[in-house]
């Protein structure tokens, strides 16, 4: 009898971790499956982009946007008489380039070093990327936020 209760116990102990692992297993091939759709997802897109926003406190911001395989980026934000007298503010920036998709349409996330703010762009078509705010919102109003492609 204590022969048999020991073949159950073992028999009951062997399932469960098989059951474990099958668990385990499954829930690494779910979180690989993951990555790579978000790889899949990644946009490509390598170039430069121009435009000038309207702004504020100086005639305009220029942005000279450049992509490098949707991986990084090199940024260059011209405030334009940002410093009055025709003197011009420049700010440099560089460094990696996530996605974030919401509500079907795709953004890029340009990711600075730290102690800078993010710069958020909507994927309008591959010519066009334009400016968004922090919660991925489109400015309102007729402005124009767009950057352009330039032509290689």
């Amino acid at each position: 009898m204590k022969r048999i209760l020991y073949i159950i116990c073992a028999a009951g102990i062997l399932f469960s971790c098989n059951n474990t692992t099958n668990k385990k297993d499954q829930d690494t091939k779910d979180a690989v499956g993951k990555a790579v759709a978000q790889t899949e997802n990644r946009i490509k897109l390598s170039g430069k982009w121009k435009g000038i926003v309207p702004a504020a406190d100086c005639s305009g911001i220029e942005y000279d946007l450049e992509l490098n395989n949707g991986e990084t980026y090199k940024l260059k934000i011209t405030y334009i008489d940002g410093e009055g007298d025709g003197i011009d503010m420049v700010f440099k920036s560089e460094g990696d380039v996530a996605n974030t998709v919401k509500e079907g349409k795709t953004f890029l996330n340009l990711l600075p070093p730290p102690g800078n703010d993010t710069v958020n762009l909507l994927v309008v078509d591959k010519k066009t990327l334009r400016l968004v705010n922090k919660d991925l919102e489109e400015p309102s109003g007729e402005a124009n936020y767009n950057l352009k492609k330039e032509k290689q």
